[in-house]
């Protein structure tokens, strides 16, 4: 099951995770929170965004180098520890 990070946003992810315990769960989205604790609350999989250039970002999401959004950071995919 796929379970988007603004899930924390609108408090609807302890719920969702309680519903996907027997599946295997992943949380994604750029704002995807990223601590090892996630795993501790049944998700199994874990990717999100790290921005390591804010001002190419925000060129990207103004509309100016659009194409240059994914070259502003790299993305993190962290899977539970034994699976």
């Amino acid at each position: 099951m796929f379970i988007s990070s603004s899930s924390f946003v609108d408090k609807t992810a302890p719920r969702l995770l309680e519903l996907s315990r027997r599946a295997h769960t992943v949380l994604v989205g750029p704002s995807t929170p990223l601590p090892p604790m996630l795993f501790d609350y049944g998700v199994d999989t874990i990717t999100g965004f790290v921005v390591t250039d804010p001002y190419l970002l925000d060129r990207a999401l103004a509309g100016v180098a659009v194409k240059a959004m994914f070259e502003a950071g790299h993305r993190i995919h962290r899977d539970r520890p034994g699976s």
